[in-house]
């Protein structure tokens, strides 16, 4: 269900339930308990330190943590070899997080040099808007072996990738986590946050945390 979209029915739910819920104040802490949930979980969103986010949620939640879980592909190893397809998302939901689109656009040329079977699909989401101008005005635009492709919801994003990705490359996002955890090798460019935190998990995921390494991505 969507409380967003309809607040009101949540408590046809919560008797016996156990919640697992970011919103931590009091007003909010005192209705879930008189809806009758029997355990309330409020794991940290945005940690400051280690461990890895996905790690400390389980702490909270009294859940074991094994090493493995960290290389799992969390929604279906979807990867094969053979593919000619280089995802790139040059956009995140934060500027701060954006690495300078002419990185990216030169992974894409050289990609497109190396085989003339290869192709690059370019991705952008809501926040994007100003990554994507720069994108429109590439000269790589022009090549027929270049795609633009925008999706208003994950589902759809991640069946597309896992159908056809290579290899995935991007900024700290949400398509970058999508991306690990179909088994895409996926490799992300961190620039303002702490990949120790927030690394995507996956079974074929690379970090790169300064400029002189991208030369090593492709």
């Amino acid at each position: 269900m969507d409380l967003d979209a309809d607040l009101s029915r949540i408590g046809e739910w919560l008797p016996g339930a156990d919640v697992v819920t970011f919103w931590s104040d009091q007003e909010w802490r005192e209705e879930l308990k008189r809806g009758g949930a029997r355990n309330l979980y409020f794991p940290l969103p945005r940690p400051k330190e280690g461990p890895h986010v996905t790690e400390a949620m389980f702490a909270s939640l009294e859940w074991s943590w094994r090493k493995e879980f960290s290389h799992h592909p969390w929604l279906g190893d979807h990867w094969t070899e053979g593919r000619s397809c280089l995802w790139i998302h040059p956009g995140s939901g934060s500027p701060v997080k954006n690495n300078p689109f002419s990185l990216f656009e030169d992974c894409a040329c050289r990609w497109l040099a190396a085989e003339p079977e290869n192709e690059v699909v370019f991705s952008f989401g809501e926040a994007d808007e100003e990554v994507r101008n720069h994108f429109r005005i590439a000269a790589l635009c022009e090549d027929q072996r270049v795609r633009e492709i925008s999706f208003s919801n994950p589902s759809s994003f991640r069946n597309e990738l896992a159908g056809r990705g290579a290899v995935f490359i991007g900024n700290d996002s949400g398509p970058g986590h999508l991306s690990a955890s179909v088994g895409i090798p996926t490799k992300v460019l961190f620039r303002a946050s702490d990949p120790a935190i927030w690394r995507p998990l996956g079974p074929r995921v690379k970090i790169y945390d300064s400029f002189s390494e991208v030369s090593k991505i492709l």
